[in-house]
């Protein structure tokens, strides 16, 4: 009696695994003509009410299983041919990215035109106080650069949900920040490195500027202590000389 029944429990786990593949062998099938457009047709004496090979369970065991919601492997096919749909439509290359980039920002629209203009003036700003050589207006703009990037976060935050109440037309604001980091963060990041190294080469010039001045005291100081001992050697010839005179007998006549 026990072999019987577990020859029945075998032989039903071993027919819901076969009706199983079969139905994913049958969702490829179909996912595969749907995209790209093969005509593939199967029997429909072989098919129940919903397009599947339909076999008999002797034991009636696994026939609440044939619901879509109890197979685990059910949507596999799907989510196969939707990650393929989707890579397909989507830009595939840098240029792609950019051109659709470009593409979704309505460039005369006041917001855009009022943030690309105070990314002009911070440039000018910059270059200025590049030109000027001011340090105390490159840290200033380092300043308003650090709060800006540093709250730009924050702003997107709130401008996703608020952005129709400054007469934003669309909504740049994605929870991952590309709009934000691209036309905000980019740019002023740029002015940053830029005043980096103007601080760099300043620090080089300066440095040169102190070996050079440190070089010339060297030789200034050298040069006096040559003198010196040129004076001290010949005021020790002179009185050498004289020395060697006062020595020197006297002929009598």
């Amino acid at each position: 009696m026990a072999t019987t029944e577990s020859s029945s429990a075998w032989s039903s786990l071993t027919t819901f695994v076969i009706d199983t593949a079969e139905k994913i062998v049958n969702e490829v099938e179909e996912g595969t003509s749907i995209l790209f457009g093969w005509d593939t047709e199967t029997p429909s004496s072989s098919r129940g009410s919903s397009g599947f090979a339909q076999k008999e369970d002797p034991s009636g065991e696994y026939d609440d299983l044939d619901d879509e919601s109890f197979n685990p492997l059910n949507g596999i096919a799907d989510g196969v041919i939707g990650d393929i749909m989707s890579a397909q439509s989507g830009p595939q290359t840098f240029r792609e990215n950019v051109d659709a980039f470009k593409s979704a920002i309505t460039w005369k629209e006041p917001f855009i035109i009022a943030l690309v203009a105070f990314q002009v003036f911070m440039m000018l700003l910059a270059a200025f106080a590049i030109r000027r050589k001011s340090f105390e207006l490159r840290v200033a703009i380092f300043l308003v650069i650090f709060l800006l990037v540093r709250g730009s976060e924050y702003a997107n935050d709130y401008l996703r949900v608020h952005y129709e109440e400054y007469g934003i037309t669309q909504n740049y604001f994605d929870t991952g920040g590309v709009f934000t980091s691209i036309m905000l963060c980019g740019p002023l990041l740029i002015i940053c490195i830029c005043l980096l190294f103007s601080f760099l080469w300043e620090a080089k010039t300066l440095l040169v500027q102190v070996k050079r001045m440190d070089l010339q005291k060297k030789a200034r100081q050298q040069e006096k202590q040559n003198k010196k001992e040129k004076v001290a050697a010949g005021a020790s010839a002179k009185k050498s000389n004289a020395n060697a005179r006062k020595k020197k007998p006297v002929k009598e006549d």
